[in-house]
């Protein structure tokens, strides 16, 4: 099985790389998905022989593996490998993620929906979350400072803390397709928020403006909150330009 699916991959590797490899990685894997030529339940090459095979070095591929997973196409079994998801439905939701995600959009535009997606969540968080979601994002934002606080600071660790608090939000909508939505906001933005965790300034911010948004959610306070949100927002803007 493994003979055959990475000569699936070599045949279609594509000629030339006009667009970015992130891209080309993910466009490649959804037309072998489409094709049929990769089916649920098909285990794809490790990240070096993908590496190998589209003549790219492993980040694009972890990247465009990333946003595959966060939109269901592909599902990572822990110490076995990534597979095709077994999942054969596609929502319209999932095909119009993949477009945004092949739109090449803007900077700019995609600031723009993280700014959109956050404010707008607002109100569905204040009157849906539950005391259980407010303990996770405060045990998580908890977490968070005893990281930063050592000596030897791990910004993915401390990255991977951050989107979790951010995904606890998104859960506390108490709506799947928002939380979808915007969990997939997030991955597009994790390269960007990992970047401003590589700077010592940035977790005692975070954690403080975190700190912000939790006592805005518990007082039920929708200026409070949006408030904070936005504060979280400029913050990571510009400190990832």
């Amino acid at each position: 099985m493994k003979v055959k699916i990475a000569s699936v991959f070599i045949e279609s590797a594509p000629e030339t790389q006009k667009t970015s490899a992130v891209d080309m990685v993910i466009h490649k894997i959804r037309e072998l998905v489409k094709n049929g030529q990769l089916k649920p339940g098909d285990k794809l090459p490790n990240e070096t022989e993908l590496s190998r095979i589209f003549g790219t070095s492993r980040g694009p591929i972890r990247e465009a593996v990333k946003a595959l997973v966060a939109l269901g196409i592909l599902e990572i079994k822990r110490g076995d490998g990534t597979y095709i998801s077994v999942s054969s439905a596609k929502t319209a939701v999932d095909q119009l993620l993949f477009q945004l995600l092949l739109s090449k959009s803007e900077q700019k535009e995609l600031r723009e929906l993280r700014y959109m997606m956050e404010l707008g969540m607002v109100d569905s968080i204040l009157k849906n979350a539950q005391p259980e979601d407010i303990r996770e994002m405060e045990s998580l934002n908890a977490r968070m400072e005893q990281l930063i606080a050592m000596e030897s600071r791990d910004a993915n660790a401390i990255t991977q803390l951050d989107l979790a608090f951010h995904k606890a939000m998104g859960r506390s909508t108490m709506n799947s397709l928002l939380e979808k939505i915007y969990n997939f906001t997030l991955e597009l933005f994790s390269a960007s928020i990992e970047k401003t965790h590589l700077m010592p300034q940035a977790g005692d911010i975070s954690t403080r403006v975190h700190k912000a948004i939790l006592d805005g959610i518990r007082e039920r306070d929708t200026e409070k909150t949006k408030n904070a949100i936005l504060q979280s927002l400029k913050v990571w803007e510009s400190l990832s330009l």
